[in-house]
């Protein structure tokens, strides 16, 4: 296959030679394409290059922010039917009507189920989230794309609370108990939702995983492979989802 027929994946790039996927919500669309066998190529992008970068490509909005279109990764454009397309899960519909001959990332028997297990998955404004964040800043953007994603998180209060600065956002005196809730999430995950299984609905892995398994990648790039950080989630539930990554490995 040349160059110009593999499908396009639009990631966030990182500082410091060769660019690594950090992003939880552009990892799921990875591990989706890898999960389906389909041979892609990434453009890594700095935050401010995202809009005018997608509109130059055809891929629509994802919603709109103070009354203007809003573009977002991950975003993919496959050559081969010309479509474009943005947000992970649409994404994953898309791969799934469009490639049906490849393995399913969203069964119609289970979507419901994945569904729900996305909404318990922490979003903004957890704090440990809002933790990940001053990690992000620090070890993974460039000076200018985080430039960028301070000024907009500051504006955004489901990110970030009306004038809480985001060095500020996850005191150290709060951080016990936040990661008491943290461990006691990632238990109800393994003991409602995946149980003796591998993976939330069996053996076979399916987009809620690589949700969840997205998440596992953000914490370790942004905290650090060998920080106490993520040494703590890894051992979480007897080192569970350390393997729960291993066993996902093949898709990365």
């Amino acid at each position: 296959m040349t160059d110009s027929a593999l499908i396009i994946l639009y990631d966030f790039t990182s500082k410091g030679g060769k660019p690594a996927p950090w992003n939880p919500n552009t990892w799921k669309a990875r591990y989706s394409l890898n999960y389906k066998g389909l041979a892609f190529k990434t453009i890594w992008l700095e935050y401010p290059d995202v809009e005018p970068t997608l509109k130059a490509a055809g891929v629509p909005p994802t919603g709109t922010r103070d009354g203007k279109p809003l573009y977002t990764l991950p975003a993919i454009v496959d050559p081969s039917t010309g479509a474009a397309v943005a947000e992970s899960l649409l994404i994953a519909k898309y791969l799934d009507r469009t490639y049906q001959d490849k393995p399913s990332i969203l069964p119609q028997s289970i979507q419901a189920l994945q569904v729900a297990f996305l909404d318990i998955l922490p979003t903004h404004p957890h704090p440990i989230l809002q933790f990940t964040l001053q990690k992000i800043t620090q070890n993974i953007l460039s000076p200018e794309s985080e430039i960028y994603c301070r000024m907009v998180w500051a504006a955004m209060p489901n990110v970030l609370p009306p004038g809480v600065h985001l060095d500020d956002a996850f005191p150290v005196e709060s951080r016990t108990k936040e990661w008491e809730k943290l461990e006691k999430l990632f238990a109800g995950i393994a003991e409602r939702w995946i149980g003796k299984e591998t993976f939330i609905t069996g053996a076979t892995a399916s987009f809620g995983d690589f949700a969840l398994a997205g998440l596992l990648q953000c914490f370790k790039k942004a905290w650090g492979e060998g920080s106490e950080e993520w040494e703590r989630v890894i051992c979480f539930q007897g080192g569970r989802w350390k393997k729960f990554l291993e066993d996902l490995q093949q898709y990365e």
